[in-house]
């Protein structure tokens, strides 16, 4: 029963954090000075707001069951931002993509369905050297591949790396709140014994990280259904990454490594890169604006916000515009 309430919890959780990127990213524009529209900042920051309940869900999870327990659940909030940053942000999404989406819920109920099965696991025991070290390793990695990445033009490259950097930050965050909870074999919302202290502060810094993480990528015009697959992989395997490294007894099952290999490729699939056919993407192509680009180049390449190409004759004279 305490594994099925933090699974919940962790359903909770998911739901909150992927509603709040699509309003973040809606009210980006305005709160960076780029647009003025004062309904765009409410938006924006009623988002901010919402993202940062997230540590409240997290707690209360934790009193119940390791991390992995929770964060296992995060993939569930995938479809409905997708579904959301096609209608809201009007982002061009593909059948790869909700392929991919759908692949990866179901590696996190694969996730979800170990942990059920498995008897409860604690972080009371966990070797913190082992944890220190790993994350010591995994910053000095992740925010070398960011400046990299910045160097470049590609958002999508933005988008993986900045989600990588965000999902592993904000993965780390409830694996430090667990620590602090459940060190020493004292269970409470709050720590309890005195060594869990130092985990648990150091937790908000990574949340608070990830957070703005996710906001630089969007200033920098990195797509949200590029971000979030990348951000919620990170964040399901972060848990499991440290637990199996640092927890005694908590072993890589068959199921659990299913679901890590399962939820991998489903974001591969759901931030797969659109390609560019003609001047148009396959996502353009798949809408049927590529047929209507194709007879009236003029007219609706602008509406995509393509720029148009200007037809050329045979012997390279400018030929005659379509009639209206």
């Amino acid at each position: 029963m305490n594994q099925l309430i933090a699974l919940i919890l962790g359903i909770v959780n998911t739901l909150a954090i992927h509603f709040a990127k699509v309003m973040q990213r809606y009210g980006i524009q305005a709160v960076t000075g780029k647009t003025k529209s004062s309904r765009m900042k409410l938006i924006y920051w009623a988002g901010f707001m919402l993202t940062n309940t997230s540590f409240i869900w997290i707690m209360i999870a934790n009193e119940y069951a390791a991390p992995s327990y929770a964060t296992s659940m995060f993939g569930l909030g995938i479809i409905a931002l997708m579904i959301t940053s096609r209608i809201v942000l009007k982002e061009q999404l593909t059948k790869r993509h909700f392929t991919g989406a759908f692949i990866l819920v179901i590696g996190t109920l694969v996730l979800g369905y170990d942990g059920i099965t498995q008897p409860i696991t604690s972080l009371s025991d966990i070797h913190l050297t082992t944890v220190w070290l790993f994350i010591g390793i995994f910053l000095v990695g992740v925010f070398s591949a960011l400046l990299l990445s910045l160097r470049g033009k590609s958002t999508w490259l933005i988008g993986v790396t900045f989600g990588i950097v965000a999902g592993g930050l904000g993965g780390l965050d409830p694996v430090l709140k667990g620590i602090g909870q459940q060190f020493g074999g004292i269970v409470g919302l709050f720590p309890q014994n005195p060594d869990g202290r130092l985990p648990f502060v150091l937790s908000f810094f990574f949340g608070s990280g990830a957070f703005f993480t996710v906001q630089w990528g969007f200033h920098r015009r990195a797509d949200a259904s590029v971000i979030a697959p990348f951000h919620a992989a990170l964040y399901v395997l972060m848990p499991q990454l440290v637990q199996l490294l640092a927890m005694p007894g908590y072993s890589l099952t068959h199921l659990r490594l299913a679901g890590m290999l399962v939820t991998t490729g489903g974001v591969f699939l759901a931030a797969a890169p659109r390609r560019r056919v003609s001047g148009i993407t396959t996502a353009e192509a798949e809408s049927g604006a590529a047929l209507a680009a194709t007879e009236w180049p003029f007219t609706t390449e602008l509406e995509l916000g393509i720029k148009p190409k200007v037809p050329v004759g045979r012997k390279g004279r400018r030929a005659r515009e379509p009639r209206s």
